[in-house]
């Protein structure tokens, strides 16, 4: 190499991307990262202030449909059945166990009942979300 020269590195362009590819390697990528920030919230100490009673459902409910998105979306050779849903209840349940162990946490069955909403609601909206012309491309072919 040419003293001086820099070495040249392939070029990532998502504008050359088709849009399942977008689709299918952001949700890869985002994937473990919502799981990680899930089980940060999860286990610190009142992450996100929220102080109403049963306000936490929301975002349980809210937290695992986007986690059941971005499953269904990261592995679209399958459909959303239970080799997809079985972890994410799994993951539910890991959490609470984790809280049961934290002194400023505690074990709500409520909140797996509103983890497994989540992936409920995710599988209610698939049909409305597969009108979506982005998205829909999740289902093609």
């Amino acid at each position: 190499m040419r003293r001086g020269a820099l070495m040249k590195l392939p070029q990532i362009s998502l504008m050359r991307c088709s849009p399942r590819s977008f689709l299918l390697n952001a949700s890869r990528i985002l994937l473990p990262v919502a799981v990680a920030v899930s089980l940060y919230q999860a286990t610190s100490r009142s992450p996100l202030g929220i102080t109403a009673d049963n306000g936490d459902k929301a975002v349980h409910v809210l937290a695992f449909f986007i986690l059941a998105v971005l499953d269904d979306f990261a592995f679209p050779g399958k459909g959303f059945g239970v080799s997809k849903i079985l972890p994410l209840v799994l993951f539910g349940i890991l959490i609470e166990y984790i809280q049961s162990f934290l002194p400023y946490r505690s074990t709500d069955i409520y909140d797996l009942l509103a983890d497994c909403a989540g992936l409920a609601l995710y599988v209610l909206l698939v049909p409305l979300l597969k009108r979506i012309p982005l998205v829909r491309e999740r289902w093609k072919a």
